[in-house]
């Protein structure tokens, strides 16, 4: 890669950004929304419970980290999916392949980005469900019965 570029890179990152901006707020949104769907589950069982619906079903906080890893996975590999989703019809292939930069630059940009998106998304979707968590499980239940499922991941992966 002699003739790598990071001035050439942050361009091609930057030129990327804007022009599929909307594309990349919805579907930043639609990942942190599926990351949110075990603790609102959880929620959803938690008030039955309280409206004196029995569930055998509830899923405790502390056994949803498998769920969660499973849909960072998923993540993870949807996102490297959508790598190459600029060359979907030919003006933005043309578009694509006009920058002034080269293959190697553009193809490291989105490698690069659909790996560190999917993560960061998962972590801020991760931590807005625990506050919508510990918000209704404080109003249903008591601030008590609050459980953070990131104090859960965190102590599985050993930092805590």
């Amino acid at each position: 890669m002699p003739d790598f570029s990071f001035s050439r890179f942050v361009n091609v990152a930057k030129w990327d950004v804007t022009v599929n901006r909307k594309y990349y707020l919805r579907l930043g949104l639609t990942l942190m929304l599926i990351t949110s769907i075990p603790v609102l589950t959880n929620v959803i069982g938690m008030l039955a419970n309280v409206l004196g619906i029995t569930q055998d079903m509830l899923v405790a906080v502390d056994d949803m980290l498998p769920f969660e890893a499973s849909f960072f996975f998923g993540m993870v590999m949807m996102m490297m999916g959508h790598t190459f989703h600029n060359f979907l019809n030919k003006g933005s292939r043309l578009n694509e392949l006009m920058l002034p930069a080269t293959s190697c630059e553009k193809f490291l940009w989105h490698v690069l980005f659909y790996l560190v998106f999917p993560v960061l998304v998962f972590m801020l979707g991760i931590l807005v469900s625990d506050m919508i968590n510990a918000a209704f499980v404080s109003m249903l239940v008591g601030s008590d019965s609050v459980h953070s499922l990131t104090l859960v991941v965190l102590k599985h992966l050993g930092y805590v």
